[in-house]
């Protein structure tokens, strides 16, 4: 603040000041450096990064640069133009698809099964930029893939081409640099939907179309592995094949014992996992059951089936397995309820839940032991195998925050 800036000379006069130019001096050439010009901001970080001195107010700017933008900060109303293209409700002639929702993990759009509207709505044409005006803080944006149309609580904006490649934009929108002071204005209690005058007034950083593209190229092979991963997890599925053995109702072989409540403030943090319906969901120093286990969704994530090798406590949203023969491997039986789809069991949506009793009525086929202990080792590797793929997955989103870290200049 207290720097009066020297900026009546080019860039090239400056960058050669600068060269020989004494801590005071070089404060003074850098002050009238632009911070939205990248050329400038590679001179000064070059000189900077450079330069050995004890100078604090050098210092501190030599840490800004170090950790700060690589590309210039522009606010979005030079890169969008707000469309208000409506088409009335009495006018619409179903040849066009309706929005149904974005989805908030991958920024899809889905469509109404049938086009029929009740309201007004606007006109997005292939390549708009479609934000919910309710739910942008999600990361509910997307690119319009065809001519389409949607409720006026979406916003449709025009991408300025020669600025902005679509693809970056997305990407770029749905970060979580990006996103993190959206949802920190909507928490003071903006109770608007946030239409154009709430977003345009927000920056990205803009690198050349060039580099766009190279940054676009980066986040979308880590995209395709994780696309290739998801079509081999989604595929994946137990199929217990086998003729041989005899027939149980589920009641003959096991009872599904109530969890216990063990709410998060009562948790401790021990060596002990927590499960609830959809796995664990902390640690304590208590236990409640010996492992191994398995614990079955009661509420919540309805007849999902989790295995457990240590010791844990089932809280009361769950159900945990007590086996009632002898003759029967534990292993195997988490393996079969997998393959049963217990979810399917799950009672009225005005009263979810699965009931036990309806559990128990299920007929089933159990081989001798040995043949249950064989087929545990087969999908044992199988499932070896699946967390393989899960851990690429996870790998390649972890790069694309990293990418897109790196594009607003975070430090790893």
């Amino acid at each position: 603040k207290d720097i009066k800036p020297q900026n009546d000379s080019t860039i090239d006069e400056r960058y050669q000041l600068l060269k020989e130019a004494k801590p005071e001096a070089a404060l003074r050439i850098l002050a009238g450096f632009n911070p939205e010009n990248a050329l400038e901001m590679d001179i000064a970080r070059e000189y900077l990064l450079k330069l050995a001195t004890e100078d604090e107010k050098i210092k501190r700017l030599k840490e800004i640069l170090k950790r700060g933008m690589k590309y210039p900060r522009v606010k979005l109303e030079k890169l969008l133009i707000p469309k208000y293209d409506k088409i009335r409700k009495d006018e619409y002639d179903g040849n066009l698809e309706i929005i149904e929702k974005i989805d908030f993990a991958k920024g899809r759009i889905h469509f109404r099964k049938e086009n029929q509207t009740g309201m007004d709505l606007y006109k997005a044409g292939r390549g708009d930029l479609v934000i919910s005006k309710i739910n942008l803080w999600q990361g509910a944006i997307s690119l319009a893939p065809f001519d389409l149309v949607c409720s006026t609580h979406y916003q449709v904006y025009s991408i300025k081409l020669n600025e902005i490649d679509p693809r970056y934009l997305f990407y770029v929108l749905r970060s979580k640099k990006f996103l993190a002071p959206i949802a920190e204005e909507r928490s003071k209690g903006i109770k608007n939907e946030q239409g154009p005058k709430f977003l345009l007034k927000f920056s990205i950083l803009l690198p050349s179309l060039e580099i766009q593209k190279q940054i676009i190229e980066k986040i979308e092979k880590q995209k395709a592995i994780i696309e290739g991963a998801e079509k081999i997890l989604e595929g994946w599925s137990i199929d217990l094949k086998y003729t041989c053995g005899r027939k149980y109702m589920l009641n003959d072989l096991l009872t599904l014992e109530y969890g216990k409540g063990l709410t998060e403030k009562q948790r401790d943090n021990g060596q002990y996992p927590v499960y609830g319906s959809n796995g664990i969901v902390g640690y304590h120093s208590k236990y409640l059951v010996k492992g191994p286990g398995i614990i079955v969704g009661r509420k919540g994530s309805i007849g999902e089936v989790n295995w457990s090798n240590d010791n844990f406590w089932p809280i009361d949203t769950t159900y945990f397995v007590k086996i009632k023969e002898d003759n029967i491997d534990l292993r195997f039986i988490y393996y079969l309820l997998k393959s049963i789809h217990l979810n399917k069991l799950a009672l009225s949506p005005a009263v979810p839940g699965l009931n036990r009793n309806d559990v128990y009525q299920i007929s089933v086929n159990i081989p001798p032991l040995e043949f249950q202990k064989q087929i545990v080792e087969e999908l044992d590797k199988e499932m070896q195998a699946l967390e393989k793929v899960k851990m690429l997955k996870e790998k390649a989103e972890k790069r694309i925050e990293e990418i897109l870290e790196e594009v607003w200049g975070e430090e790893k």
